[in-house]
């Protein structure tokens, strides 16, 4: 039963009208936000999902209070550092943007004053310090832009330099061309991904250099930062799909060799959602093509889009067996 008609059947049960709804999709499918509204459905999430971000999420839909990580032991770092206790000036004015993005600076200890267009966000700078501005490029009053350099003529004359990220809906080169002109020192696309804004962040701060996990090659560095740096959580997603992925890829082959598309449809949907876990593009995008082709029926390019998967994959494995040999060796006898 798709997820949508799961959505339908809670809502006509008075016995669990209430309840919240979270939809997860690995695709963006036209529709999608329509039928959300028609349900009600308090967010939509596509996946690969971060672990922080599903958090985030809850606690917004929920209206909870955040609640920092605590300590626990075997897990490592993200990608990413940023000191305990920064202290952001958060510039938005879209509230749905603000709950998110105070969410994800707070769980991880960040300090956030909030302002709700860019007038506001050059008072509240001249009058407090912030160790970093996350700007919002189009804001009523005064957008991004004007407010950055607006800081920035004003530093010009009693020093320093506060770092500036902008936040934009727009992804176009010219767009980054214009916040660096504006005196902006980075750039994240939204919708917010708290992966891409922590990095940002340590990217701007002065004396912050990115770290990278022991032993984790660069190819799992996005699912370590899924998993919370779960180091454990790691190792079990790539043992699962090294036990999977051969399966999966020979249940694919041989649908499309007797031209049954809904097996190899299926099949394919089974291991985009690994692969996008895993964080493989090529092989992920490699995959949904077969999911795609076999809705058509094209024997001819099913087959050829099949023989694209199985080099892609093969080009994913590598580095996750020398990975997972080497989390062998390392454990105790």
């Amino acid at each position: 039963m798709p997820g949508f008609a799961v959505a339908r059947r809670i809502r006509e049960n008075p016995s669990l009208g209430g309840a919240t709804i979270m939809m997860l999709s690995s695709a963006d499918r036209p529709g999608d936000m329509a039928q959300c509204r028609e349900l009600g459905v308090a967010a939509y999430l596509q996946k690969p999902i971060k672990q922080s971000e599903l958090l985030d999420a809850i606690v917004v839909t929920l209206g909870k209070t955040p609640v920092a990580p605590s300590p626990h032991s075997g897990r490592h770092e993200p990608a990413f550092t940023v000191p305990k206790g920064l202290v952001v000036l958060l510039a938005e004015d879209n509230e749905v943007n603000q709950e998110l993005a105070t969410a994800m600076l707070r769980r991880r200890g960040c300090e956030v004053v909030v302002a709700k267009d860019g007038r506001e966000a050059v008072a509240l700078w001249e009058r407090e310090r912030f160790d970093v501005v996350l700007m919002d490029v189009q804001m009523p009053e005064m957008d991004g832009l004007a407010a950055t350099r607006a800081i920035r003529e004003i530093e010009q004359s009693k020093g320093g330099h506060t770092p500036i990220v902008a936040l934009t809906a727009h992804v176009l080169e010219g767009d980054r061309v214009r916040c660096r002109l504006a005196g902006m020192d980075g750039y994240v696309s939204k919708p917010l991904r708290v992966g891409d804004l922590f990095q940002a962040i340590s990217e701007v701060l002065p004396q912050t250099q990115s770290t990278r996990s022991a032993g984790v090659p660069r190819e799992l560095e996005d699912c370590l930062d899924s998993v919370g740096g779960d180091r454990a959580a790691l190792e079990k997603i790539v043992t699962l799909f090294l036990e999977q992925y051969p399966v999966l890829l020979t249940q694919i082959r041989d649908a499309a060799n007797v031209g049954d598309y809904t097996a190899a449809g299926t099949a394919a949907h089974r291991l985009s959602g690994s692969l996008g876990v895993l964080g493989a593009r090529q092989a992920l995008e490699a995959a949904q093509r077969v999911e795609h082709l076999s809705v058509g029926g094209d024997r001819e390019a099913l087959d050829t889009a099949v023989t694209a998967l199985e080099h892609q994959v093969a080009e994913t494995v590598g580095p996750l067996e020398t990975f997972y040999a080497a989390t062998r060796l390392a454990r105790p006898a």
